[in-house]
């Protein structure tokens, strides 16, 4: 679990969130920027990260979608993952999940309904985690920058919490073909030989 580049941390982080029964020597989950981390007994993972990288699962694509799932890692400059906050959220009153979205993520209404989180403390608590991250100029990490922020306000809105984070306060991995095959290449590797994917 350690990695010299940010890039990979993205990947990894996927496999965590993908819902796939990882080996027991993982990480330990943090489910809050209120945690305990597994390096200092005081201070939230925000505050000693040198990196974060968060993903998240949405209802679709459209400008009226939002979250469901949002996972975010916290990494030191070896690369070392110190925690994760990651948990589903309650979809707005009136909001479905699309059956595209769906087949991708496996996350049903009901799912999100029993499991999930309200969202407005959730993105509250998530704003505190990136702007300690922004205050401290350390990098915010997205496979899909673009794509990930503007789903994140737009569940932000739909929940009455004001929004800060953009996409131009986070390193999109989302850049180069050639780059991205081979990191994920390199994660598909490594995931294969510690019996991370399914067959």
């Amino acid at each position: 679990s350690d990695f010299k580049n940010p890039l990979d941390a993205f990947f990894w982080l996927g496999s965590y969130a993908g819902h796939y029964q990882l080996p027991s020597d993982t990480p330990q989950v943090f489910e809050s920027n209120t945690e305990e981390s597994a390096i200092s007994k005081e201070l939230p993972l925000c505050e000693i990260a040198d990196f974060a990288v968060f993903d998240t699962e949405t209802s679709g694509l459209s400008s009226t979608d939002c979250a469901v799932q949002t996972a975010v890692g916290f990494f030191d400059s070896d690369g070392k993952a110190l925690g994760f906050y990651d948990k589903l959220w309650k979809l707005p009153p009136g909001k479905k999940i699309g059956y595209g979205a769906f087949k991708i993520h496996k996350i049903s209404e009901k799912k999100v309904e029993a499991h999930g989180y309200r969202a407005a403390p959730e993105l509250r608590k998530l704003k505190h985690m990136f702007s300690t991250m922004k205050k401290r100029k350390k990098m915010i990490v997205s496979h899909n920058a673009s794509f990930d922020t503007r789903i994140l306000l737009q569940t932000a809105k739909q929940n009455g919490v004001d929004w800060t984070l953009t996409k131009d306060d986070v390193f999109c991995a989302l850049h180069d073909a050639k780059a991205d095959i081979t990191v994920t290449a390199r994660s598909y590797h490594e995931g294969r030989k510690r019996g991370w994917w399914r067959s």
